[in-house]
């Protein structure tokens, strides 16, 4: 991972997660990948943008882009983006709109997109986005941190 980028705008952003193509292996897996490194206030108003707006921002997108994109921003074996929401530098209030602005990306993007299949039985069938749907929490590496003064709460 060579290149690690420090700032894009939004739109640069998005395509920078969304816009490759899909199948194996992924890109961001590739030895010289880019990788993003921006400030961690700045990839929480991106992620929260993102998932407060997503039919208009990714609708270009295929399915197989988008399970492949947030596969990348939601695992820690892809990216670090999700760690920005542990991250004390950014308002906890930032944080907590941000976590509830995954609410939309369910309602308005996998509920729209996914099929209803039981992704853990292989089910056939099942349509590209369910992967990243299923696994979303498994992969999301948000918990409390040893030593953290916040507590999120009912918030």
């Amino acid at each position: 991972m060579d290149e690690r980028m420090k700032f894009l705008s939004f739109e640069d952003w998005v395509r920078f997660i969304f816009a490759h193509e899909a199948g194996g292996p992924q890109w961001y897996f590739e030895h010289n990948a880019p990788y993003w490194d921006g400030p961690p206030d700045l990839t929480v108003s991106y992620i929260t943008k993102l998932f407060e707006d997503p039919l208009t921002v990714l609708s270009g997108y295929s399915d197989e882009q988008l399970n492949q994109g947030f596969w990348y921003l939601v695992s820690n074996g892809a990216s670090d983006m999700m760690f920005a929401l542990n991250d004390e530098v950014v308002p906890l209030g930032e944080r907590i709109r941000c976590l509830k602005s995954f609410r939309l990306l369910f309602e308005r993007v996998f509920a729209a997109r996914c099929s209803p299949h039981l992704s853990h039985c292989d089910e056939p069938g099942a349509l590209p986005l369910n992967s990243a749907c299923y696994m979303w929490w498994d992969l999301f590496p948000l918990c409390p941190q040893p030593g953290s003064r916040e507590v999120l709460g009912n918030t």
